[in-house]
């Protein structure tokens, strides 16, 4: 994600923690991250810092139902 240069990183469920310590490892500000099991807080969470003309790329695996948070973000 930091090497990417992504400006937010919000992560979802106990499986993808090890890929925000990767991220705050290579760089990510800590304070542009966030963790949650929760899509609706991540929505609450993405929707105080997007911008119009931001891109938002949501993936997860089918378990995960990603398809919350983006239903949340509409």
């Amino acid at each position: 994600a930091a090497g990417a240069g992504l400006a937010l990183l919000a992560t979802c469920g106990p499986g993808a923690a090890g890929a925000l310590a990767a991220a705050h490892a290579a760089g990510l500000d800590p304070a542009a991250t966030t963790q949650d099991d929760d899509p609706a807080a991540l929505a609450g969470w993405l929707r105080e810092r997007l911008r119009p003309g931001d891109v938002l790329l949501v993936k997860g695996s089918r378990g995960m139902r990603m398809e919350r948070l983006v239903e949340a973000l509409r």
